[in-house]
């Protein structure tokens, strides 16, 4: 407060000053009235004035709406939304390289299905995703080994906020490496990201890991910032069960030049679209929607 007053003061005397008619004649070769604020009262005065300024909030997980049918709710349609967030608990220096203990993060993602047809448009279920995690986009171990582009790692919490026999929750620690290959056309990337966990808790649902397994499995094909195909991959346990999700997408500006974010269409075939239903499958069903962070 005290820089942001005087900062305020500074710039009142100077306009004032400027305002102020000269008694002497004005010699072009003098040097301004005014002078600059110090370097770093003017970077307080910005960061006052930004809202834009860093906070350590960026995107997670993707974040997207879809609209589809045969979610199985009241009605026959319905909708599916994600959004997702994380924080970085510290505030590292850019001038310098961050530091291991800087690269801790607090994140939260909800994926919800929200049954339109019905009455009161209920959501007939949502999972709640908060997680504890250290991650590092430009981890290797070995210095040859350029594959590697990133790794996370920590501690996650699911449930969807019911009680009694609708009750789901588990909490896991995992570990996700993230590969990447460039591909031998131009422009194209490959990526692999398996997430590999284990439960530290399951009493409401025992079973789960029938159906999950013990492990996520991401493959990406991207050109440049144009398309983006994905597909998520779950095994349990039993050989019966799993899960698949394809996606794709591609940007607005490529055929809207007014509209930001990029036409995503989802597809899901198998058990446990949200944790409620971990141990049914539903009919398979397309979604088609917008995608914010891919």
């Amino acid at each position: 407060m005290r820089f942001l007053l005087a900062g305020i003061f500074a710039l009142g005397m100077n306009a004032a000053l400027a305002a102020e008619p000269s008694s002497s004649p004005v010699d072009a070769t003098a040097a301004p009235a005014t002078e600059s604020l110090p370097a770093d009262m003017e970077q307080k005065l910005l960061a006052v004035a930004s809202p834009e300024a860093d906070r350590g909030i960026s995107g997670h997980e993707p974040t997207y709406i879809v609209l589809g049918g045969n979610w199985k709710g009241e009605g026959d349609y319905g909708a599916k939304f994600q959004f997702s967030l994380k924080f970085r608990i510290l505030n590292p220096d850019e001038v310098k390289k961050t530091d291991w203990w800087e690269k801790f993060y607090f994140g939260y993602t909800q994926t919800s299905i929200w049954d339109l047809e019905a009455e009161s448009k209920p959501f007939r279920d949502s999972s709640y995703k908060p997680e504890f995690f250290w991650e590092d986009p430009g981890f290797s171990p070995l210095p040859s080994m350029e594959t590697l582009a990133g790794l996370r790692m920590g501690l996650g919490h699911e449930s969807n906020g019911k009680d009694g026999a609708d009750s789901r929750s588990i909490n896991i620690a995992y570990v996700r490496p993230t590969f990447t290959f460039p591909s031998t056309r131009h422009g194209y990337i490959w990526s692999f990201a398996p997430k590999l966990y284990g439960y530290v808790d399951r009493s409401d649902n025992p079973d789960i890991a029938d159906y999950r397994g013990y492990g996520d499995f991401l493959f990406k094909l991207r050109k440049d910032d144009t398309w983006e195909f994905s597909a998520l991959l779950r095994k349990g346990t039993q050989s019966k069960y799993g899960s698949m999700q394809l996606d794709a997408s591609y940007p607005f500006r490529g055929f809207l030049r007014q509209l930001n974010g990029y036409l995503y269409v989802q597809y899901f075939n198998g058990y446990g679209e949200t944790i409620l239903d971990y141990n049914r499958k539903l009919p398979s069903h397309i979604g088609v929607g917008l995608i914010v962070v891919r």
